[in-house]
């Protein structure tokens, strides 16, 4: 019984080490270090609300939407994206 814990441990482990996670701040063109959410669209694109507008991530390059193009407030603390449609 021991050796199997041991295995299962193993294999847990190995498993959670194959994730990777990548950290984007400002100086990678998300608006704010502060993240209020994250959302994933049907194309797998990335928003995030943040305290400065939302920032949209295609996993190329970072567009921002802030009241300058007609938020309501720049602080978005939920963001479903199906409703927000960025205007091409």
């Amino acid at each position: 019984m021991k050796l199997l814990k041991f295995y299962i441990l193993i294999f847990f482990s190995y498993t959670l080490s194959a994730q990777y996670f990548t950290n984007y701040l400002e100086v990678d063109g998300l608006l704010d270090n502060s993240v209020n959410c994250v959302s994933v669209d049907a194309d797998d694109h990335v928003w995030f609300g943040t305290n400065s507008g939302v920032a949209f991530f295609d996993g190329f390059t970072w567009e921002s939407y802030t009241t300058d193009d007609g938020l309501v407030d720049n602080v978005l603390r939920l963001f479903i994206p199906q409703v927000m449609v960025p205007y091409g």
